[in-house]
């Protein structure tokens, strides 16, 4: 698996951490996703989004994370999901249902922050 920004990211390559970083006021590690899709196939976009977020799981429960990233060790990890489109009605639900399922291992936090062009 691969992770860092030597790359463009994109939550269509599903098989790559996008973004990793360490929350300087919570001190999380935190898993970013770069979702830029729209929601016009909402079920396919799901499909993509619970992929990446499976392969995001894996490489924290695999312990990966700590092999590629040895600051993660003894900190609370949080994935984020930064989706430049706002999810439709069925994509808010399947949002809700990541968003409440509890794992002992990380913490899941799903948002939709605007895309700020510069």
């Amino acid at each position: 698996m691969s992770w860092g920004v030597e790359r463009p990211v994109s939550v269509e390559q599903t098989d790559a951490v996008d973004i990793l970083g360490i929350d300087r006021e919570t001190g999380h590690v935190v898993l970013t996703i770069s979702d830029h899709l729209d929601w016009s196939d909402s079920a396919g976009h799901q499909t993509i989004l619970q992929k990446k977020l499976n392969t995001y799981l894996a490489f924290v429960e695999s312990g990966e994370i700590l092999e590629q990233y040895p600051s993660a060790k003894n900190r609370p990890v949080a994935f984020r999901v930064v989706f430049q489109v706002p999810p439709d009605e069925s994509g808010r639900a399947f949002v809700a249902r990541v968003s409440c399922e509890q794992s002992s291992l990380v913490a899941r936090q799903i948002e939709h922050w605007p895309v700020i062009l510069a």
